[in-house]
């Protein structure tokens, strides 16, 4: 096996299995978790302010935030504008 500093071997646990693999592959494999996880994100729009949020923004889930949007776009159409905390 080469040298792991040289080609950037990496074990990885995904559950309970260990996987090794190159620093290219890895990277590959996370910037794919990020473009699945970011086009099956949901919006929630707050009905009173007409602000939109991101789920990792901690007005996600406010009591007004009633309207869920699919896609940035959508929201936008629908009158409303993204939030100036969590820039969606």
């Amino acid at each position: 096996m080469p040298d792991s500093s040289l080609w950037g071997y990496r074990e990885i646990m995904i559950g309970k299995k260990l996987f090794k693999t190159t620093l290219v592959t890895f990277a590959a494999t996370m910037l794919f978790v990020v473009v699945a996880t970011a086009s099956s994100l949901v919006y929630h729009g707050n009905v009173k302010s007409h602000i939109f949020h991101a789920p990792h923004c901690r007005y996600f889930n406010c009591k007004n935030c009633r309207v869920v949007f699919n896609s940035r776009e959508e929201a936008i159409k629908a009158g409303f504008r993204p939030c100036k905390i969590c820039n969606p």
